[in-house]
């Protein structure tokens, strides 16, 4: 047997080799890689991601149509999310990204775009919860995301429909884990533009900050919105403010809100403040009242209530009007609010109404439906509408408010009015199930509906019993008892049927009967069947009219139509045949006056007319008026008369009118009447116009040149071309047309007289026809206009905006302002309008002129032609070299002189405008010739200035003056205490600074003056010195100064103008009544003038010095009220041909500056009896008595104050006596023309005495007593007339002549006292006497 070699059962494994576990390793890595790359790189790796995504989200998430690859760009069909609450749908998803910056810890995406963004959630009352922490492992960087839309849907109904929130959201995310940041943010929100940026720190407290702007357009205007959020995400504050996009749109609408945010409580709002003003409806809606509303709404957490929200609700009308004046009749409105479980409430709701009415109750919105509980006390119907009565309604209100039905129901009355009724309103029906008006015994019932679709059927039944329409509205007084019937549609055309018939009824005073059928259908009246008989005035309508064959005969007798509140009669028959496009016509119409209230009188109507059928029908006619006139007396048209005869094809209308300022109007037209689908349609040619001149009688104002096309029609009209001539300028009309509600005007003229134009209307240039004068070579204009207008909607012609261009410019000539010509070189005016804007320029150059341009841009609107809420912006330029100009615009007698320039910026809108600029003037001179009053070397600099739309700031820098003064009147130079080289050896001065703001009705006015002369006349002359302030408020004007007369002189002219007795009544012939002034605004005066010490005072017979000070004060409106003194010193009183010394003259002021208490002694010193004049009480009550002392009869004080001694007792009479009365009788204190001669001979005393020349002998006065002679002494033996002139108050040099003998002298009497006395003479007789009187028994 051989050997075997035999392997062992278990052998050991051997060990693999070293590669083979790198390569396994490798394999493994490959692997992974590759399906890295597989997921990365493929669609179907995109795909595997996504199940695996929606594997892990628990089938919560649903991912469609995923397309693209993982490592640059994919999309996604549809994304959905949906939780126990939240419902989170993503359409058309977009991602652009990339991966490689995850290596650098960093999420890049380049872009993410949705289509659309579906979100729903489960209301919840639980609170959100404050998250932790929000910090982000890595970095986050999304360059562009764009959602194009974004939806709130309901949680119950993922497919169904949802409301879009916003819409093409763009925007930037960027984190870097701790900060994240929202920038660029863009979105579309119901129609507005949204921007905004956010940041989020993304630890506790989570600081926020975030900007947001809102813009777009409100009813067609343009709006801004602002908002600012800073805080804590747990806590933060929200401020916004809304306003107008362009500076000055919707009016000064502006709004603001505050509210501060809690997200994560039961109620997210803490608290909000939302203020909105100037809110005016009229800008927003079309036809809407205009109002001024200030809106406030306060909103805080409710005690108890961990949801709801309280607060009030404020608005105010700063400009409450009633509906007829197109305002809101409510002046506040006040309700506390309370939100909570879907429900707002409105408690203690107060609307306060014009006329003092009140609405109270409560309120509550629920379910998209506003339900009220008023309660009316005090409404005043005539405070709602000025065409109703004043009333004092009061009674329960309600009303459901929906947006698919609306009832209102109500039952108001007052001791004299009670209203009842019930409306309902739903998209088909308006239901007037009940309305009755009830006035004591007086009553209106009525019910009836009014389909809102379809043909719009209506049907209305009432009855009226002892009903009076003048205790509604302001109507004639009446007492109705009818019933009435109406039914019909509104579409296509109106269609009406009414019945209604009057019994035992009264209209005023008169008796009142009639019953009446009308049927209409559209165009046609089919019947018409009416009587109505009020006292002696009857009117019938019977027969049908609007189609071939119809007759409608009115006829109308009413010699007294008072009851109806027409003033005067008529008379007369109106036959209608035919249709509205053809008719036929038969008139007879007479009234010889037709009044109505508030609007005018026609007087002297006379018509006759006839119309017949065919193109041969007959046109023949006559109309007179005896003249027009307006209510406020003006009379428009002094006579009317209008011819017309022919055919219907052919005929001509001839007419004459008489306007006002003498002129007259002549018309001839040629033509015939054609029938046209639209109505009847006139063509013919205007033959003849011819427009009187006012001024020049010899030649008219314009005349037609040529025969003119003119056509007229139903609502359309084209004329010309035409040619117009003038005394040496021309018009020529190229066309006027008015179609579908759109017009055009396009013409041009040639040389047109500035200045005739203005004299021949003086009426409408009253204020310029004045001072502006022509000279040799008058200016002329020229001009040319195509102007018209454009509908501003193409849907709305209705609404139109004006459109065209307007030029005018300088052709020859020159203007002059009084006797100054201005030299002008150039003037333009050019007006362009088109798109809704308005351009114009204007520019005026000459010689003295200087330079006045200007340019503006604004807005048009339907509604105006400057739209006055929107912006405009202008500029104005002056650079005028000499004002001198100017001087007559101020008035007669003014004259200006110096330079100035500056320039004017206009911005804001028209009702806010906004102005700045600077004006200078240099040189300045100002002089009133008629108070010698000159200021020269003037200094003006305003500056303009507004810090916001229509605070306009008119800023007074300077205003300076120097004031020339004229020489020193004589009595002024006598004035010992009078320094003439320190008063007026240089100029005085005048300084003036201040601000006023126009749009806020306030200013100050701040003077200051120095020796200035405000009279400077010889016999007028005072100089000034002192302060003043002029403040000017909403309704009052301040005035407070403190004044001083540094010197014055001051005469009185010898006699006044002669002024008519009271009882005389003037009568004009106009009978326009009397122009009623303006209301002026509240004086509130506080002056403080002195007279000083050097005042001197001439007039009235008074010969002083006046001192003293008053102080005037007023309030208000009324006479000033002052208090002060005003003494006399050094003073003389001219009275019965004496010079009488003022020993006392006090003017006491306590009340009325026109009523000062008197106290004034005067008397004739230096005699044995000093006797005067004595005037107490007040100037309004004076009491003159004579006074003497000693005391004698007032017999003797009359001849010791005019003769100087006692009356003479041998003749029982006083001739002087006698003379001195007639100087009174005939002249007044001012003497008469006695002491008219004794002033023009320079002499004091005239008189005629008894005795002899050397002294001795029975002194006798005058006997000149009358005008015809002296008398009526027999004889003039011993008698000598005497002439003197006082030196001084107590020195007299007199001429005696004897009248009986040759003999004559010169005498100087001295009175030493009133008892001794010096007298020299030289002539027949010389000598010296010392006289010494001694009066006993006295």
């Amino acid at each position: 047997m051989s050997e075997e070699t035999t392997a062992p059962a278990n052998p050991a494994p051997l060990p693999p080799p070293r590669r083979w576990r790198w390569l396994a390793t490798l394999g493994c890595v490959l692997a992974l890689c590759g399906g890295v790359v597989w997921l990365l790189a493929s669609e179907g790796g995109l795909r595997v991601v996504c199940r695996v995504v929606e594997r892990l989200a628990g089938e919560q998430l649903r991912i469609e149509a995923p397309a693209g690859a993982l490592k640059g760009s994919f999309s996604l069909q549809a994304v959905h999310w949906r939780s126990a609450t939240l419902d989170l749908q993503l359409q058309e998803v977009q991602l652009i990204w990339r991966p490689v910056d995850l290596l650098r810890g960093r999420l890049a995406i380049s872009r993410v775009s949705v289509e659309r963004l579906r979100i729903s959630h489960v209301a919840n009352s639980e609170p959100l919860q404050l998250p932790d922490n929000l910090q982000l492992a890595f970095a986050v960087d999304i360059e562009q995301l764009v959602v194009a839309r974004i939806e709130l849907g309901e949680y119950a109904l993922p497919d169904g429909k949802a409301a879009a929130i916003a819409e093409s959201v763009e925007g930037q995310l960027a984190s870097n884990g701790a900060l994240h940041r929202l920038s660029g943010l863009r979105a579309r929100v119901a129609g507005l533009s949204v921007v905004g940026e956010a940041s989020l720190e993304a630890s506790r407290p989570f600081a926020l900050t975030a900007k947001a702007g809102v813009e777009g357009e409100a009813a067609g205007r343009a709006l801004v919105f602002d908002a600012v959020a800073e805080g804590r995400l747990e806590e933060f504050m929200v401020i916004g403010s809304a306003r107008p996009r362009q500076p000055g749109a919707a009016e000064a609408f502006a709004g603001q809100l505050r509210a501060r945010m809690t997200p994560f409580s039961s109620q997210p709002v803490g608290e909000a403040l939302v203020t909105l003003s100037a809110i005016d409806p009229a800008v927003w809606i079309e036809g809407a009242p205009q109002a001024v509303l200030d809106v406030q709404v306060e909103l805080q957490p409710r005690d108890g209530s961990p949801t709801g929200l309280g607060g009030r609700l404020t608005m105010l009308n700063r400009r409450p009007g009633s509906l007829d004046r197109h305002g809101l009749p409510f002046e506040s409105l006040r309700a506390g609010l309370s939100l909570g479980n879907d429900e707002l409430r409105l408690a203690d709701l107060d609307v306060r109404l014009l006329g003092g009415g009140r609405l109270q109750g409560s309120g509550t919105v629920r379910d998209a439906e506003l339900a009220l509980r008023l309660a009316v006390r005090s409404l005043d119907a005539s405070a709602l509408h000025g065409g109703l009565r004043r009333t004092r309604l009061a009674g329960p209100l309600r009303a459901t408010i929906g947006l698919n039905r609306q009832v209102l129901e109500t039952e108001l009355s007052d001791p004299q009015f009670t209203i009842q009724g019930r409306l309902a309103i739903d998209p088909a029906t308006v239901l007037v199930e009940k309305l009755r008006l009830v006035a004591g015994d007086a009553q209106l019932v009525a019910s009836g509906q009014v389909a809102q679709a379809g043909s719009g059927k209506f049907a209305l039944r009432g009855a009226l019993q002892n009903f009076d329409p003048s205790r509604f509205a302001k109507l004639p007084p009446a007492r109705l008892n009818a019933d009435f019937d109406a039914q019909g549609s509104s579409r296509p055309q109106l269609a009406l049927g009414l019945r209604f018939g009057l019994r035992n009824s009264h209209l005023g005073t008169e008796a009142l009967s009639g019953s009446g059928e009308i049927d209409l259908a559209g165009q046609r009246l089919r019947k018409a069947d009416v009587e109505l008989i009020a006292g002696n005035n009857r009117l019938t309508a019977k027969g049908a009219f609007g189609a071939v064959g119809d007759r409608l005969t009115l006829s109308i007798t009413a010699p007294k139509l008072d009851p109806l509140g027409i003033a005067g009669d008529i008379n007369g028959q109106l036959v209608l045949g035919g249709s509205a496009s053809a008719p036929e016509l038969s008139a007879d119409l007479k009234s010889t006056r037709l009044a109505f209230a508030g609007v005018g009188q026609i007087r002297g109507l006379n018509l006759v007319a006839q119309l017949g059928d065919g193109n041969q029908g007959v046109v023949s006619g006559k109309l007179h008026l005896a003249g027009v006139d307006l209510a406020s007396g003006s009379t428009v048209l002094r006579e009317l008369a209008l011819e017309a005869d022919g055919v219907r094809s052919r005929h001509r209308l001839r007419g004459q009118l008489g306007l006002s300022g003498k002129r007259e109007l002549q018309l001839l037209l040629e033509g015939g009447l054609a029938a046209a689908a639209a109505g009847l349609n006139w063509s013919g040619t205007l033959r003849e116009f011819t427009l009187s001149s006012g001024i020049d009688r010899s030649q008219p104002f314009l005349r037609l040149a040529a025969a003119a096309p003119l056509q007229v029609g139903t609502a359309a009209l084209n004329a010309g071309p035409a040619d117009f001539l003038g005394a040496g300028w021309s018009l020529h009309l190229e066309r006027v047309r008015y179609q579908q509600q759109r017009w055009q005007s396009v013409g041009s003229l040639h040389a047109l007289p500035v200045v005739d134009t203005l004299r021949e209307f003086p009426e409408w240039f009253e204020s310029f026809s004045g001072a502006v004068k022509g000279n040799g070579d008058s200016l002329r204009v020229n001009g040319e206009w195509d102007i018209g207008s454009a509908p501003a909607i193409a849907t709305l012609p209705q609404r139109s905006l004006p459109t065209g261009r307007l030029r005018l410019w300088r052709a020859s000539g020159d203007l002059s302002i009084g006797a100054l010509p201005l030299g002008l070189e150039e003037g333009t005016f050019n007006l362009l309008a088109a798109d809704g804007r308005l351009a114009g320029q204007f520019k005026l150059r000459g010689k003295r002129l200087g330079e006045l341009a200007g340019e503006l841009d604004a807005a048009s609107s339907a509604a105006a032609v400057l739209d006055r809420v929107a912006p405009w912006h202008g500029q104005l330029r002056v650079s005028a070299p000499d004002l001198a100009w100017a001087g007559p615009l101020l008035g007669e007698g003014w004259q200006l002189g110096g330079r100035l320039a500056g320039a004017m910026r206009i911005e804001g809108t028209p009702a806010q405008p906004r102005l700045s600029g600077e004006w200078r003037g240099d040189d300045l001179a100002l002089r009133v010739l008629d108070q010698a009053m000159r200021l020269e070397k003037g200094k003006l600099l305003v500056e303009l200035s507004g810090e916001a739309d229509g605070d306009v700031r008119l800023v007074l820098k300077q205003l300076s003056f120097d004031s020339l003064l004229q020489p020193l009147p004589r009595a002024l130079l006598l004035d010992p205490g009078i320094d003439a080289g320190t008063l007026t050896g240089k100029p005085g001065r005048v300084e003036a600074t201040g601000e006023l703001r126009a749009g806020h009705a306030e200013g100050v006015l701040t003077l200051r003056a120095e020796r200035l002369g405000v009279m400077q006349r010889p016999d007028q002359w005072v100089l000034v010195s002192g302060d003043a302030q002029f403040r000017l408020g909403e309704r009052v004007l301040d005035v407070l100064g403190r004044f001083r007369l540094d010197a014055g002189y001051w005469e009185l002219a010898r006699s006044g103008t002669p002024q008519l007795s009271e009882d005389v009544l003037i009568k004009r012939q106009s009978t326009a009544p009397a122009k009623v002034p303006a209301p002026v605004r509240l004086l509130s005066l506080d002056l403080d003038a002195e007279l000083g010490r050097h005042f001197h005072f001439r007039g009235a017979g008074v010969e002083s010095r006046l001192v003293g000070a008053v102080n005037l004060r007023s309030a208000g409106s009324g006479l000033p009220r002052a208090t002060g003194t005003i003494r006399t010193h050094e003073g003389r009183f001219d009275a019965y041909g004496q010079k009488l010394e003022i020993e006392r003259g006090i003017l006491n002021f306590q009340g009325l500056i026109d009523n000062p208490g008197l106290n004034i002694r005067a008397v004739r010193g230096n005699l044995p009896v000093e006797a005067g004049v004595e005037v107490t009480g007040t100037a309004r009550r004076p009491v003159v008595r004579l006074v003497s002392d000693p005391e004698v009869p007032d017999a003797e004080k009359l001849s010791w104050l005019v003769l100087g001694h006692a009356p003479d007792q041998q003749r029982g009479q006083d001739s002087a006596v006698l003379l001195a009365a007639a100087q009174t009788i005939l002249g007044g204190q001012d003497g008469g023309p006695l002491k008219a001669v004794q002033r023009g001979l320079g002499i004091d005393e005239f008189g005629i005495s008894s005795g002899r020349l050397d002294g001795s002998g029975q002194r006798q006065t005058s006997r000149i007593a009358s005008t015809t002679g002296f008398g009526p002494s027999d004889s003039t033996t011993g008698q000598i007339v005497s002439v003197g002139k006082r030196l001084s108050s107590n020195m007299l040099i007199s001429y005696d002549q004897s009248l009986t003998t040759a003999g004559s002298i010169v005498k100087l009497t001295v009175n030493l006292s009133r008892n001794l006395s010096l007298v020299g003479r030289a002539g027949s007789d010389t000598g010296l006497d010392l006289l010494w009187n001694y009066r006993f028994g006295r």
